[in-house]
């Protein structure tokens, strides 16, 4: 009867020996397929992002971001984002927005607590960022399309 027991033992610890070889294996081919997905991202991804959010929430009431642009002497053309899920405007404004470029002679962007309809922004397109769950609707004007509205334009700094 000892004999049969320790056989019973031996093959356990086999079986045990087994499966945790095969789950080092198993671990091993996972961390290696997400280290090689984490090389082929361009940007650092949904980690960057993540990683930016949580330094810097921006403006807490702004609703939507307005950048106006002058074309020529008599003309503007413009865009608005609004309607943000996933990311509050102000965290979208300090991720893409540096400060280098938010106010320039010919370029200008602002944050808004009022949406974009209030500048009389026409029409309306739901874009979504890659990778992310982060959607907005934006908003165009300008000499090809309709004219931005003055109070978009004075909103932006001109």
């Amino acid at each position: 009867m000892r004999f049969r027991s320790i056989r019973m033992v031996n093959a356990m610890s086999f079986l045990k020996k087994k499966l945790f070889i095969r789950s080092i294996f198993i671990l091993s081919m996972v961390l290696a397929a997400m280290g090689n997905c984490a090389k082929n991202d361009k940007d650092g991804g949904v980690g960057a992002l993540l990683l930016a959010l949580a330094q810097n929430d921006g403006d807490p009431n702004a609703v939507s971001i307005i950048e106006v642009e002058v074309r020529d002497i008599a003309s503007y053309q413009g865009r608005c984002f609004d309607t943000f899920r996933g990311m509050t405007a102000g965290a979208y404004y300090e991720l893409h927005y540096p400060e280098a470029i938010r106010n320039l002679p010919t370029k200008k962007s602002v944050t808004s607590d009022e949406p974009c309809s209030v500048y009389r922004f026409p029409g309306g397109v739901e874009n979504r960022l890659d990778g992310t769950n982060v959607s907005f609707r934006s908003y165009s004007c300008g000499p090809m399309t309709s004219l931005c509205n003055s109070s978009a334009i004075e909103k932006a700094g001109f």
